[in-house]
C-alpha cells in the first residue's frame, strides 16, 4: 500500500493523488510545457514509432492543453544537475492516463502499469490504472494490490476529449535525497493486443521539483519548579519546549541526568532511586517522546525532607535522543523547602560545621551498612534513623562521644527511604538511606 506519511518522515516515499500544500524549500524545476522547453527530458532510440514516441510537446484534441508526450510503452528520464544542499525531494506532476488502460487485470490487454523511480533511492511507486468502467485499477496502492473501481482518486475524466477517454490524476511523492543529482524515471508497461501509441498512451503536465531541506531536530528540555514542607510528596515536570523536527530524528525517548541537594528531596516509586554522589543525588532517567511537540514527557515523583538548606537546582545533563540525534538545551529547575520554623534563624544543619555524617556504605543497603561519623569536640551524640513520615524508627547512639571518626553497623530493616539524623552539641547533620529489598 502506498503510504501516506507526513514529509518530516523521511525513511518512506510519500504519495498523494489529491491537491496538496505547497512543499516547503527551493523550487529547482517547473515547467507546464506551454513554451516548447523539454531541456532535460530523455528517452531510449525509438525503434517503432507504432509503440513509442520521441521526446515532445503535443496536445490533447481539441489543442488547448499542451503536455510532454504523449508517450507509449516506454522510459522516460528527466536529469538535473547541480541541486542545492537538500534531506528530501518533492516532485508533483499531472498524470495524464490517456485511452483504453486496462488497469490491474491480468488479460492479454493487461495489466497496465506506470512505474516511477529514483536512481539515488530506486523504485517509487508502481501501480496500474484503469479507463474502462468494468476494469479495476491498483491506484491509489500499489500493484499488485489494491483492487479499486476506474477512475479511482482522478482529479478529471474524460476532460481532454480523447475518444477512448482519458484521466488526469495529481501525483505528489517526497522521498529522502541528499545527491547533487537527480534522475527521476517514469516507465509505462502497456500490454496489448494490439500495442500501437494510438490505443493506450500517458502524458505529463505541470511538473515541479522542491529541493527540501528539513530542520536539524532540536528542543529544550526543562525540569520543572516546585516545593513542598518537609514530609510532602512533591511532583516535579519535566517539559520538552521549543520543538523542532523531532519527529524526523526517529527518536523514541530522551535519556538524560538529573542533579540536586541529596538532603532535600527522596525519590518514591515509580522515580529510580539513583545514586548519592558527593551529597547530590544522581537519577539517569529515560523519558518518552510525544510527537506532538511541545509536552510534559515526565513527572518524578519525591518526598520533601529536612535538609542542608531550603533550595536546590534541579539540574538536567548529558540529555540526548534515543534512536536518533537531537540537539537539546538543558534548562534547571528548583525545589524549594517550605514550612521551617524562621525564628532565630531558620533551622537547618550546616554544611560547615565540626560534626559530620557520612552517606553509609552501601546506599541503598540490603541486609546492612556502615555509619560513619566524626566530632571535633567531646559532645553528647544522638543518631536517629527516622522514616519518611518523620517518625524515629531507631535511635542508634544516645551518649557522650570522644573526639574523632566513630563507626557503627545498621543491621537489616524494613525496606524504604530513611533520613540518619546525628546531632552532636548544637550541630545537626542528615544523610539519606535507601533501604530495598
Amino acid at each position: 500500500m502506498l503510504l501516506r506519511a507526513l514529509l518530516t518522515l523521511p525513511c518512506v516515499p510519500l504519495l498523494l493523488f489529491a491537491a496538496a500544500t505547497p512543499a516547503p524549500g527551493q523550487i529547482v524545476y517547473r515547467n507546464d510545457f506551454e513554451t516548447g522547453d523539454v531541456a532535460g527530458w530523455s528517452t531510449p532510440t525509438i525503434v517503432n514509432p507504432l509503440f513509442q514516441r520521441p521526446i515532445r510537446i503535443g496536445a490533447n484534441p481539441r489543442g488547448d492543453v499542451s503536455f510532454l508526450g504523449d508517450f507509449g510503452d516506454q522510459r522516460v528520464t528527466f536529469t538535473t544537475t547541480p541541486l542545492p544542499p537538500h534531506d528530501s525531494l518533492v516532485v508533483e506532476l499531472d498524470l495524464y492516463v490517456i485511452r483504453s488502460w486496462d488497469g490491474r487485470e491480468s488479460t492479454s490487454d493487461g495489466p497496465d502499469l506506470l512505474t516511477i523511480s529514483d536512481a539515488e533511492r530506486g523504485q517509487l511507486v508502481r501501480t496500474s490504472f484503469s479507463n474502462k468502467e468494468d476494469l479495476r485499477q491498483s491506484w491509489p496502492d500499489e500493484y499488485p494490490g489494491g483492487d479499486h473501481p476506474a477512475f479511482t482518486g482522478a482529479v478529471a475524466i474524460s476532460s481532454l476529449g480523447y475518444a477512448d477517454g482519458d484521466a488526469i490524476y495529481r501525483l505528489r511523492l517526497a522521498w529522502p535525497h541528499t545527491g547533487s543529482t537527480l534522475s527521476l524515471t517514469l516507465e509505462a508497461e502497456l500490454r496489448d493486443r494490439f500495442p500501437i501509441i494510438v490505443n493506450e498512451s500517458w502524458a505529463i503536465d505541470n511538473v515541479t521539483i522542491t529541493a527540501v531541506q528539513l530542520p536539524s531536530p532540536s528542543a529544550t528540555i526543562i525540569a520543572g519548579v516546585a516545593a513542598g514542607t518537609p514530609g510532602d510528596q512533591v511532583f516535579v515536570p519535566v517539559y520538552l519546549r521549543d520543538v523542532v523536527a523531532v519527529a524526523s530524528s526517529g527518536a523514541t525517548a530522551i535519556r538524560t541526568t538529573l542533579r540536586y541537594n541529596a538532603s532535600l528531596l527522596m525519590p518514591e516509586s515509580p522515580t529510580p532511586i539513583g545514586r548519592v554522589e558527593n551529597g547530590e543525588r544522581v537519577i539517569d532517567l529515560e523519558l518518552p517522546i510525544a510527537l506532538g511537540g511541545d509536552s510534559t514527557i515526565g513527572v518524578l515523583v519525591f518526598r520533601a525532607v529536612l535538609g542542608s538548606d531550603t533550595v536546590t537546582a534541579l539540574t538536567l545533563e548529558g540529555s540526548m535522543g534515543v534512536g536518533g540525534d537531537i540537539a537539546l538545551v538543558e534548562r534547571a529547575g528548583r525545589f524549594t523547602l517550605r514550612g521551617l520554623c524562621e525564628a532565630g534563624g531558620t533551622r537547618l544543619f550546616r554544611e560547615e560545621h565540626a560534626a559530620l555524617l557520612r552517606v553509609p556504605a552501601p546506599n541503598p543497603m540490603r541486609d546492612g551498612a556502615l555509619i560513619t561519623y566524626s566530632i571535633a569536640t567531646d559532645e553528647h551524640v544522638r543518631l536517629d534513623l527516622i522514616d519518611a513520615s518523620g517518625a524515629v524508627v531507631s535511635t542508634l547512639v544516645d551518649e557522650r562521644r570522644v573526639p574523632g571518626e566513630h563507626e557503627l553497623s545498621l543491621g537489616p530493616v524494613s525496606a524504604g527511604r530513611y533520613l540518619l539524623r546525628l546531632r552532636a552539641g548544637r550541630e545537626v547533620e542528615e544523610q539519606v538511606l535507601v533501604v530495598t529489598r
